[in-house]
């Protein structure tokens, strides 16, 4: 199932699409974890059909981004990572 959204931090650089391996590297060295966050909000199943999948893995990225207290997460498509610009983290947070 692919699905046209991926959850990101905001302090990413790296695209979820198409740099996985380093985005998930920066994820995990960050300890987001986002994925961990993604698979414990999803109720699917493979034997599922696909559009049960797609619409349970939208819920699951929704559900991250309602409980996000620092509102350090963001919804993407491929289209949105053309025009990604990181935002450094203790800015935004201070901003806050």
């Amino acid at each position: 199932m692919e699905s046209p959204y991926r959850l990101t931090t905001i302090n990413n650089p790296y695209n979820p699409f198409d740099e996985y391996d380093k985005w998930y590297a920066f994820d995990i060295s960050h300890m987001y974890n986002t994925d961990g966050a993604i698979a414990r909000c999803l109720t699917t199943s493979d034997e599922l059909p696909e559009d049960v999948q797609r619409q349970d893995w939208e819920n699951a990225l929704n559900t991250v981004l309602k409980w996000d207290v620092f509102g350090i997460y963001r919804k993407v498509t491929r289209e949105d990572m053309k025009h990604w610009t990181p935002i450094n983290l203790e800015d935004y947070l201070n901003k806050k």
